[in-house]
C-alpha cells in the first residue's frame, strides 16, 4: 500500500499520476478517454463472439483461456477509462 500513496523512498516522482480535472487541454484528455472507451468495450463485444465459436474447441485448446484473459484485461482497460472519464468530468 506505501506505493499506491507515493511514499516509496525508490523513486523521486509519485507513484501515480495526478489527472488534471478541467484544465486547458482536458478536452482532448477526455475525447481520447472516450474513443479508447468505445474502442475496448467494441473489443468486449468481439471477444465474446470469438469465445462462443471456441467453445467446440474447449476440450482440446487453451483458447477459451486465452480469450477470457483477454476479456478480463479488457474489462480492467474500461473500469480504468471510466475513472478517468468520470474525474475530469467532476473536477
Amino acid at each position: 500500500m506505501r506505493l499506491l500513496w507515493g511514499m516509496s523512498t525508490l523513486s523521486p516522482e509519485p507513484a501515480l499520476p495526478d489527472i488534471p480535472r478541467r484544465d486547458v487541454g482536458n478536452s482532448s484528455l477526455l475525447e481520447i478517454t472516450h474513443l479508447l472507451l468505445e474502442a475496448e468495450k467494441q473489443d468486449r463485444v468481439e471477444l465474446k463472439r470469438l469465445r462462443r465459436r471456441l467453445r467446440p474447441l474447449a476440450s482440446t485448446t487453451l483458447g477459451e483461456l486465452i480469450v477470457d484473459l483477454l476479456m478480463l484485461d479488457t474489462e480492467k482497460h474500461i473500469r480504468i477509462l471510466t475513472a478517468i472519464a468520470a474525474l475530469n468530468k467532476s473536477g
